[in-house]
């Protein structure tokens, strides 16, 4: 990635464990999921979509087949389970790179 950029960056990689057994990320609100959402706000804020970044983890290809229609940035942390923490220094060392 850049570092002269200002990247927009999701946090999508959580269990969901507040939210009972589904994945709040990919759950449905009038029609589209709320990732979707999110994508489509962030893309009226800024239309270069190169600027977006998703990071997942649980739920991965779901959350990868969700996304095929945006032209954003996923990666996956595979270290989800140690918490969001682990997906914001995920992001720092993908930067640094």
């Amino acid at each position: 990635m850049n570092n002269n950029k200002i990247i927009k960056v999701v946090l999508a990689a959580g269990l969901s464990k507040r939210y009972g057994f589904k994945n709040k990320i990919l759950e449905k609100i009038n029609g589209k999921t709320l990732i979707e959402i999110i994508l489509d706000r962030l893309i009226q804020i800024d239309s270069n979509k190169n600027n977006i970044v998703v990071i997942g983890g649980y739920n991965y290809n779901s959350l990868k087949k969700t996304l095929n229609k945006y032209d954003v940035k996923l990666f996956y942390n595979k270290n989800y389970k140690n918490g969001l923490g682990s997906s914001v220094s995920f992001i720092f060392k993908k930067k640094n790179k």
